[in-house]
C-alpha cells in the first residue's frame, strides 16, 4: 500500500476506534489477519469492542514465530515494516492499550484470529462466520450499524 492509503486508513481506524469507545464505552482491540489462510488476497480489519488479552495466547501458540512489537496505534509502521522485509504473511491484532503487535509468517489456521478472540469472550460458537448461526449474525450486525451509524453520518 502507498504512504497515503495507509493514512487514510489510519484516520477511518481512529474514526471508528472513537466512535465504537463512545458508544461502547470500551476501546476496541483491531485484529487482521494479513493473507494467513486466504485464498483472494485482501485486507481489512476487525474492530472489536472488548478487553481481552490476546498476546499470552498468540505466543503459546506460535513459540518459533517472529514478533513485530510496534508499540504504535499507526498502521504506517507496520507498511514501513512490510516494505523492507517483503513478508506477506502475518497477524496483526492490537493491546488493550492500542498497541498494536504483529506475528510474522505463523502456521495459522483460517479465521485464527476471530477464533481465539471469541474464545477469550466466552463465546467460542461465534468465531467462525461460516458455523454462526445466521439468524444472530444478521441481528447483531444490524444492532452495530444501528449504534454506530450516527457516528458517521
Amino acid at each position: 500500500m502507498k504512504k497515503q492509503e495507509i493514512v487514510d486508513i489510519d484516520n477511518a481506524l481512529h474514526a471508528a476506534n472513537n466512535a465504537i469507545s463512545i458508544e461502547y464505552g470500551i476501546r476496541p482491540i483491531v485484529f487482521e489477519h494479513g493473507i494467513v489462510g486466504q485464498t483472494i488476497q485482501h485486507a481489512h480489519l476487525h474492530l472489536l469492542p472488548a478487553k481481552i488479552h490476546m498476546c499470552g495466547r498468540i505466543y503459546r501458540d506460535f513459540p518459533n514465530a517472529q514478533f513485530w512489537f510496534l508499540d504504535s496505534d499507526s498502521l504506517e509502521i507496520l507498511r514501513c515494516n512490510y516494505v523492507m522485509t517483503g513478508i506477506k504473511k502475518y497477524l496483526l491484532w492490537s493491546t488493550p492499550e492500542g498497541l498494536l503487535k504483529a506475528a510474522i509468517d505463523p502456521p495459522a489456521p483460517p479465521q485464527y484470529l476471530r477464533i481465539i478472540a471469541a474464545e477469550l469472550l466466552g463465546r467460542p460458537e461465534r468465531g467462525n462466520w461460516r458455523n454462526m448461526d445466521p439468524e444472530l449474525d444478521k441481528r447483531l450486525w444490524q444492532e452495530t450499524i444501528s449504534r454506530l451509524k450516527p457516528y458517521f453520518a
